[in-house]
């Protein structure tokens, strides 16, 4: 028999490991994987490896793939989060090079870590082309923060949860569990209008029920098996408690999860209930000591106002156990009435839920009403596997790129009819503004003309003085791809408009005479260009490199161009753009009052103002300069002038955008303060997390976000 084709696979990707407890990511992978099995059907895991070093393991016909940490020169700008994304990615692309490309894939949306994967389907990565990437809804972060209460503003975090909402619009398709959990995305703006969504629960094989614990005369306990954090409801578990003591109810509560920080607060505010007995922490329990446990209570308690589908409440509903659930808890829409009405309860009235549990046995007598086959791997794997084929049989061609802000963007900048190329075949000007740089300008000419994709240049001899470079210029006069243009010195922004105004091709790009591009940068840039009706120019990412060795100094990961952050910090390199000729003409010309300091980000920003967005390749195809007296270098002390100048200018893409802009700076400060959107801005405590404390990935999952926040919270005051 012919072993089976990795297009029969659904890839799955976890940033916790498959032994994680706690009931999130890695419980749901478990399950995955069992379901799997019981369907004798092949799926490949790729999760967070413990270490440095990656592994793969063959476990029945599951394959399971430990991914590292990828080493790179871009690690400090991309922040943890980021970089784990990229991880993922390169080590998908690299297997589906390998082995041939999956049915699907799957990414969860927890810290965007599916963002590079959907950025290099987005921008053209060939090997990904036809293959599904759909996003299961378990629940945002930044959704989690928002009920906890935390900043959503301050960095990295911001960009953490903005990535998430991206990934949403960029899904070929979203699985929700929950109504609850899909009208609160639609509300909150993740899904775009054409959005495909698919609701289905999560997958699992129930053992053995529990019979009712021999009541006697011994107390009732009530148990909470879940992270000891406030959003799950661990308030409301302790006034429960209290309220049970000060009623001298014979109920005692046994509590077992990964302490936090909240827990520790009530061990102190509520030291009393602890030292006599009527709260009792077991700690964490693993799936078989959880299962034991169970055998102990008489109902189950899980009361965060809002959950999606907690694995903890349908693993105590299948074992026989009753569980209290507040009414926007998921599983509350797929029990029965009869059910519902017996274990749907408002936790903001203790007295009433303590009543509840004192009559529990009514509602266990209603468990028998709780239909297990929907969990089953049939259902799973059959609903997965029609909605793959919906989505091969639409065969949909995207027009439009899955901006965040895509209701600020125009979707009319490609044209119906492309313009003819130019006698060469070019259909992209690359304008180089030169002044006194005979030392640079032969290797980014080189670097232009070894480009993958036929292209001219225009060369801007910007009143150069030295004679040197003057008669440097000699050497480009008669080439046949490349035009030399003398004109008085005025400035570099005067020399790019120049230039580009002498422009005949479709497509324009901006080059400095220090700096080069990658031999792909630019066919890549117009493929993008050739695919949306949305995106007005196209970047990458930088290599800065020193000027006299070479030696990369890092990677400066850009993201794509929106009016937030870009507004406020720039974070595209908008030096090197590969624009729509039209749309730089009329949006994004350079202005020579800025005295060569900004004027490129400004140009930038009237595209974006002008509703022309732009679109990063993840790749560092630019190579920047880092030479001494450059004016990025020298010209610091005049950011406040010019930026006050640009935000004078550009009032009315601030005033679209000033309520995000507003609660940006209120959490980050001045836009002095940072320059990456992976890190903390100065003065902020750089995250604490080291890969040392990686090898606990489930419980860094859930609490980073928070941690960071306390930690840039401490370095303001």
């Amino acid at each position: 028999m012919l072993p089976p084709s990795t297009a029969d696979e659904i890839w799955y990707v976890s940033f916790e490991r498959l032994e994680s407890r706690g009931g999130g990511l890695g419980t749901y992978i478990r399950h995955v994987k069992r379901a799997a099995e019981a369907l004798d059907r092949p799926i490949r895991i790729f999760q967070i490896a413990r270490g440095d070093s990656g592994s793969r393991s063959l476990d029945g016909r599951t394959t399971i793939i430990d991914v590292p940490m990828l080493k790179t020169p871009a690690k400090d700008a991309l922040g943890y989060w980021m970089h784990l994304s990229l991880s993922f990615a390169e080590a998908i692309l690299e297997e589906i090079s390998s082995v041939g490309r999956p049915k699907a894939i799957e990414l969860p949306d927890g810290f965007a870590v599916g963002y590079f994967l959907f950025q290099k389907k987005w921008t053209g990565d060939e090997r990904l082309q036809n293959v599904p990437l759909l996003l299961c809804a378990h629940t945002p972060i930044g959704i989690i923060e928002e009920w906890i209460g935390n900043s959503l503003y301050a960095l990295p975090n911001w960009w953490t949860y903005r990535a998430e909402k991206w990934c949403f619009k960029a899904a070929d398709a979203v699985i929700t569990l929950s109504g609850m959990m899909d009208r609160l995305l639609e509300q909150k703006g993740y899904f775009s209008t054409d959005t495909i969504r698919f609701r289905s629960v999560n997958p699992f094989l129930p053992s053995h029920r529990a019979s009712a614990p021999e009541r006697g005369q011994r107390k009732l306990t009530a148990g909470m098996a879940s992270r000891m954090v406030n959003w799950k409801g661990l308030p409301q578990v302790i006034a429960l408690a209290a309220e049970a003591e000060r009623q001298k109810l014979p109920i005692v509560f046994e509590l077992c999860g990964h302490k936090t920080p909240d827990f520790e607060e009530f061990l102190v505010s509520k030291k009393e209930l602890f030292e006599n007995g009527r709260v009792i922490y077991l700690g964490t329990l693993n799936e078989e000591e959880l299962q034991a446990r169970r055998q102990n209570w008489d109902c189950q308690l899980h009361p965060s106002p809002k959950d999606n589908l907690p694995y903890t409440v349908i693993e105590g509903l299948a074992a026989g156990l009753p569980c209290l659930i507040t009414k926007d808890n998921g599983v509350s829409e797929i029990i029965s009435d009869e059910l519902r009405d017996k274990i749907v309860v408002d936790f903001s009235k203790p007295s009433n839920v303590l009543e509840k549990i004192t009559r529990i046995c009514e509602a266990r007598d209603a468990l028998n009403s709780f239909d297990l086959s929907i969990f089953l791997p049939k259902p799973y794997f059959g609903g997965r596997d029609d909605l793959i084929t919906s989505l091969a049989a639409e065969k949909r061609a995207y027009r439009n790129f899955p901006f965040v802000d895509a209701d600020q963007s125009r979707e009319d900048l490609r044209p119906a009819d492309r313009p003819l190329a130019s006698a060469s075949g070019a259909r992209l000007t690359v304008v180089v503004p030169y002044y006194n740089m005979c030392s640079y300008i032969e290797q980014t000419i080189h670097s232009v003309l070894r480009s993958s994709v036929p292209t001219e240049i225009i060369l801007v001899n910007d009143g150069s003085s030295d004679p040197a470079s003057v008669s440097k210029l000699d050497d480009y006069r008669q080439h046949q791809r490349i035009r030399v243009f003398d004109i008085p010195n005025g400035g570099v922004a005067r020399a790019r408009n120049f230039g580009v105004t002498q422009v005949d091709t479709e497509f324009v790009a901006l080059l400095d005479a220090d700096d080069t591009v990658e031999p792909t940068y630019y066919q890549k840039a117009i493929q993008v260009l050739d695919s949306y009706d949305n995106v007005g120019f196209v970047g990458s990412w930088c290599n800065d490199f020193k000027d006299i060795t070479g030696e990369t100094v890092r990677y400066w990961v850009t993201y794509n161009a929106e009016p937030m952050p870009n507004i406020v910090m720039n974070n595209t390199n908008c030096q090197s753009l590969v624009y729509r000729t039209n749309l730089y003409r009329k949006y994004g010309m350079h202005d020579p009052e800025l005295k060569m300091y900004l004027d490129d980000w400004d140009g930038m920003l009237g595209m974006l103002e002008g509703g022309c967005f732009g679109v990063m390749l993840p790749d560092a195809l630019f190579n920047y300069r880092q030479r001494s007296g450059s004016i990025f270098s020298s010209g610091r002390s005049a950011w406040e002038t010019n930026y006050a100048y640009i935000v004078r200018k550009r009032t009315a893409l601030f005033e679209r955008n000033v309520e995000e802009v507003t609660l940006f700076l209120n959490a980050n400060g001045s836009n002095s303060n940072y320059h990456l959107l992976g890190q903390p801005a100065h003065g902020q405590e750089q995250s604490p997390f080291f890969p040392g404390e990686f090898r606990l990935p489930h419980r860094l999952a859930r609490s980073v976000a928070k941690k960071l926040i306390r930690f840039a919270n401490k370095g303001r005051r």
